[in-house]
């Protein structure tokens, strides 16, 4: 149970270098079987006694990278939309997984409340691993490991998140995370502003410290929000940390989206729109033939994921960047057997699928009937819309009041571009009792009314 095989997944970078590889962790069956059971009920104390963090993202119910990305860009809209810039803060944690020190994690889950025999055996999994490096039929001499959570077991995430639980506590400027991804930002209107976020880059330092956790410097990134309408501000505060000055860039990957300083979608929909058609190529090289029932398997699979993985996060909203989004799927049709000659819109009408924009809108509605009833999701409806308590008699109780909004980036981000769409919604489809039910009646709905065709 205490014995684990690593295999290295490359992550990006040098390959010659180890440091270009993650380690996963292949541990007994048995042994995970054990640790779902203690999980369950470990996460079940978490939750309910409200212990974790709620700016903590990663590996829990009803969060995920979308959250955690609808969190950060709804408070970065917001600023560009008062005037202000946004400096934020990308933090990269060194190892993190594997050098979490084991007694100091022991006396957290202690400090948490978790006692007996719980604490006993979590303190037993964690000591004594042994572990060896296999590549292919090379295997490397065991190794003792003497700190760490392993990574690829079911109790390595969240043992991980009870340890940097309260790094989070010492923060005062707006943060999110997810797992060891920490970002950190703060709006600029003066350059006490950014002294403020300063300071928290130092205090965050001295966590880590204490805890020994180490920052990977090199990797730490700033990227400044501007409005593009909006002047160039006087001062541009250098940040850094431990006296490492941090790098700027104008463009980052968080959380698998690309960032620009204007918040528009434009780059990362040039970059999904690249790797879509690299793999389709692959796609083309690798099968013979399509029928149906085989490509919408193989795109569902492979292809659809790239272009609408957080999309409602940077969901497209200039004619380029939604015909370069299509454009995939129109050839991938191409590749179905006696479909080469059919026009774009007859091809979805033998396959049965829809404009990937009718997917965006879909995806769209679907989560603001969550964050509205209030199911399946950690978000606050507050924190992204009011209820415009109308006394009419038409329409439903969910509508959403509307804010005029004057930057581009703003007007289209989700919180905004959606709310005269779930307006027009009848009651009958936003009074649904789940969320399979909404589904079913939004998707009756639009075909009923032709709000979508294959023709859009």
């Amino acid at each position: 149970w205490k014995i684990a095989n690593i295999t290295p997944i490359y992550k990006g970078g040098e390959r010659t270098s180890p440091n270009s590889f993650r380690t996963v962790s292949l541990t007994s069956i048995c042994c995970k079987m054990m640790e779902k059971i203690i999980k369950t009920e470990l996460m079940r104390h978490l939750e309910e006694n409200n212990l974790l963090s709620s700016y903590q993202h990663g590996f829990r119910s009803g969060r995920s990278c979308l959250t955690n990305l609808l969190t950060s860009m709804e408070s970065w809209t917001k600023s560009l939309e008062m005037g202000l810039s946004v400096d934020a803060v990308y933090i990269d944690f060194s190892k993190a997984f594997d050098r979490v020190p084991h007694k100091r994690l022991i006396f957290k889950l202690r400090q948490m409340g978790v006692t007996g025999n719980l604490l006993k055996w979590l303190a037993d999994f964690l000591t004594d691993r042994r572990q060896r490096v296999c590549i292919g039929d090379t295997k490397s001499h065991w190794e003792t490991v003497h700190s760490g959570v392993p990574q690829g077991s079911v109790l390595g995430p969240i043992l991980f998140l009870i340890y940097v639980n309260d790094c989070l506590d010492c923060l005062t400027c707006e943060k999110v995370m997810f797992a060891d991804d920490l970002k950190l930002w703060n709006s600029i209107e003066k350059p006490e502003d950014a002294r403020k976020l300063q300071q928290n880059l130092d205090r965050l330092q001295t966590w880590c410290d204490e805890w020994l956790l180490n920052l990977n410097l090199n990797k730490c990134q700033i990227i400044r929000l501007r409005s593009s309408s909006r002047r160039l501000i006087e001062f541009e505060y250098q940040y850094s940390i431990s006296g490492h000055q941090l790098q700027e860039v104008n463009i980052l990957k968080d959380l698998g989206i690309w960032i620009t300083p204007t918040l528009k979608p434009s780059s990362h929909c040039a970059n999904i729109a690249k790797k879509a058609m690299c793999i389709l190529g692959a796609i083309r090289r690798s099968f013979v033939n399509f029928d149906g029932e085989l490509f919408g398997r193989v795109f569902g699979t492979f292809i659809r994921p790239v272009l609408e993985y957080c999309v409602q996060a940077w969901r497209p909203w200039t004619k380029h960047d939604y015909a370069l989004l299509e454009k995939v799927q129109r050839r991938a049709t191409k590749l179905v057997s006696g479909l080469e000659c059919l026009p774009y819109e007859g091809r979805l009408e033998r396959l049965k699928i829809f404009p990937l924009s009718y997917r965006q809108y879909r995806g769209d509605m679907i989560l603001v009937f969550k964050l509205v009833r209030g199911v399946d999701c950690a978000l606050q409806m507050a924190n992204f819309f009011e209820l415009a308590n109308m006394t009419s008699l038409r329409g439903h109780q969910y509508k959403l009041k509307r804010n005029h909004a004057k930057l581009e980036v703003r007007a289209n981000f989700f919180s905004q571009r959606v709310i005269d769409e779930w307006n027009k919604l009848p009651a009958s489809v936003v009074q649904a009792e789940s969320v399979e039910m909404f589904k079913r009646r939004l998707d009756a709905f639009l075909l009923d009314e032709h709000i979508f065709s294959r023709q859009q």
